[in-house]
C-alpha cells in the first residue's frame, strides 16, 4: 500500500504512561432528562448505537431542540472527539466524531476522550482499536447483567505514545479511510435519490391527520386490527402512492420470498453471527460476533446466503437492513430479521426500498405488541412493493455496489492502521 507505515528506528521514540498523566481527558455523557423528547429538527444526540461504524456522523441519531441543547451543552461532543461505549454489550466500540456541527450531545452510555498537545486524536483512536487498547477495556469492565467501564478506570489506561512522525502517518491513513467512507455515503445517497425520483416522491407530502373514521367492516372485520394507529391517514397515502407507480405494484408475498424458518447451528462449528446492532447507517454490516454454535444466543437461528437482504422486524430499528455480501455468506442472523430474496428485484434495490422513509412508515403501521413491538410475517408479507423498472434497478444497484466497495476499502485501510500501530507499540 502506498501509505504503508515504515517503522524506522527514529520513529520508535515513544512516551509511555497513563491517559490521565499524559493529559488525555476522559469525560462522560448525559441521559436525556425524564419527560423530555426528541425533535424532528435540531441537534444530534449521539447514542451507543451510533457508535458502530468507526466514524460518527450522526446521520441516524435522534435530534434534540436548541433549548435542550443549551441545558446539556456541557456534554457536547465535537469534531474529532473520540467516543468509547462504556455500558452494555457494546462496551469497547470506538468511534471518532466526523460530524462538523459543534452542537452534538453525547449519551450517558458513552465516554468522550480528547488529547492535549503532543498526542493526535487519530492515534488514540487507532490505539484503542488495537489488541492493547481492547484488552485493557475488557480487563477493566465490571458487572455481568449490565457490564460497565468506569471513567476512573479509563483514566488509568496505559498507552505508548509514538513519535509525532508516526502519529502523523496514522492520521494520514485515518483521513484516507474517512474519505472512502464519505464517498460510500455519497454513492448511497445517489441510489436513494434515484429511488425517490423513480417513484415520484420528491414532493410527496402524506397527510398529518391523526383521526380516521372507519366502519367495523372497513376495520376489524377486514384486517383483524382494532388499534386506532393502524388506520392513520398517512399510511393510506403511502399505499396509494406506491400503488400508482407506473411500473406496477404487488404484495411482498407475490414478488419476494421471505425466509423466517429456524436453523439449528452445530454446537462445535464456528459461525459469524449478525445482530441488529451490527447494521450500519448505509446498509452495511459493520461487524459480527464469531463464536461456536453452542455459545450463540437462542435468537441466532436464521442462516443467510450471498445476495439475501436482511430486514429488521423490530419497531425502532426498522431501517436496519443490509445486503449479505460474499464475506457473510452462510452467516447466522438474529430472529429479529426477516430474510428477503427476489427474482424480480435485485438485492440492492430491495435494500434501498426497505431503507426508504415510505416503506419504514408502512412497516411501522404493521407493528404490534407492547414490550417489544414488531411487524409480524403476515403484515410484512402484505406490504405493497413497487416493481421498479429494470433500467432503474441496474442504476440503483451500481450505486449501492460502489457504496459497499468504498466502505470495505475504508475498513481495510483502518485495519491496516490498527495493525501498524500494534507493530509499532
Amino acid at each position: 500500500m502506498k501509505h504503508d507505515l515504515i517503522l524506522h528506528e527514529k520513529m520508535r521514540k515513544q512516551k509511555f504512561g497513563k491517559f490521565g498523566s499524559l493529559g488525555i481527558s476522559v469525560s462522560g455523557g448525559k441521559r436525556i432528562p425524564k419527560g423530555e423528547g426528541f425533535s424532528k429538527e435540531g441537534y444530534p444526540y449521539i447514542r451507543a448505537q451510533d457508535n458502530k461504524g468507526d466514524y460518527i456522523f450522526g446521520e441516524t441519531s435522534p435530534k434534540i431542540s436548541e433549548s435542550l441543547y443549551e441545558r446539556l451543552k456541557r456534554y457536547t461532543v465535537k469534531y474529532n472527539d473520540i467516543v468509547l461505549t462504556n455500558v452494555g454489550n457494546s462496551i469497547g466500540d470506538v468511534g471518532i466524531m466526523k460530524n462538523c456541527t459543534e452542537k452534538c450531545i453525547l449519551t450517558e452510555n458513552c465516554i468522550k476522550i480528547t488529547a492535549k498537545k503532543g498526542v493526535l486524536q487519530e492515534f488514540i483512536f487507532a490505539f484503542l482499536k488495537t489488541k492493547y487498547g481492547q484488552s485493557q477495556i475488557k480487563r477493566e469492565t465490571v458487572g455481568t447483567a449490565q457490564p460497565k467501564l468506569a471513567l476512573e478506570r479509563i483514566r488509568d489506561f496505559n498507552i505508548s505514545v509514538l513519535s509525532m512522525e508516526l502519529q502523523k502517518s496514522v492520521k494520514e491513513l485515518v483521513d484516507l479511510s474517512v474519505e472512502k467512507y464519505i464517498e460510500a455515503g455519497l454513492m448511497y445517497s445517489k441510489a436513494e435519490q434515484l429511488f425517490i425520483s423513480e417513484l415520484g416522491l420528491e414532493a410527496f407530502n402524506p397527510s398529518s391527520e391523526k383521526v380516521s373514521i372507519r366502519t367495523l367492516r372497513e376495520s376489524f372485520l377486514s384486517t383483524g386490527r382494532l388499534d386506532g394507529e393502524y388506520y392513520k391517514p398517512v399510511y393510506e397515502d403511502c399505499i396509494k402512492k406506491i400503488e400508482r407507480y407506473s411500473g406496477g405494484c404487488e404484495l411482498l408475498s407475490d414478488c419476494c420470498e421471505v425466509e423466517d424458518g429456524n436453523y439449528m447451528p452445530d454446537v462445535d462449528r464456528r459461525y459469524n453471527y449478525i445482530e441488529l446492532s451490527d447494521i450500519g447507517a448505509g446498509g452495511e454490516i459493520s461487524g459480527c460476533t464469531e463464536a461456536f454454535g453452542g455459545e450463540l444466543p437462542t435468537r441466532a437461528r436464521r442462516r443467510t446466503k450471498e445476495g439475501d437482504v436482511i430486514v429488521s422486524s423490530v419497531e425502532g430499528s426498522l431501517k436496519n437492513c443490509a445486503v449479505i455480501t460474499s464475506q457473510y455468506h452462510g452467516a447466522l442472523c438474529s430472529t429479529g430479521f426477516y430474510i428477503v430474496r427476489s427474482d424480480r428485484l435485485n438485492p440492492e434495490t430491495l435494500l434501498t426500498l426497505f431503507k426508504s422513509d415510505i416503506m419504514a412508515e408502512l412497516m411501522k403501521k404493521g407493528c404490534s405488541g407492547t414490550i417489544l413491538a414488531n411487524i409480524s410475517k403476515e403484515e410484512f408479507c402484505r406490504l405493497p412493493i413497487p416493481l421498479i423498472e429494470e433500467k432503474a434497478q441496474e442504476e440503483i444497484a451500481d450505486y449501492v455496489r460502489k457504496s459497499i466497495s468504498y466502505r470495505e476499502r475504508a475498513k481495510i485501510i483502518l485495519e491496516k492502521v490498527t495493525e501498524s500501530v500494534e507493530i509499532a507499540v
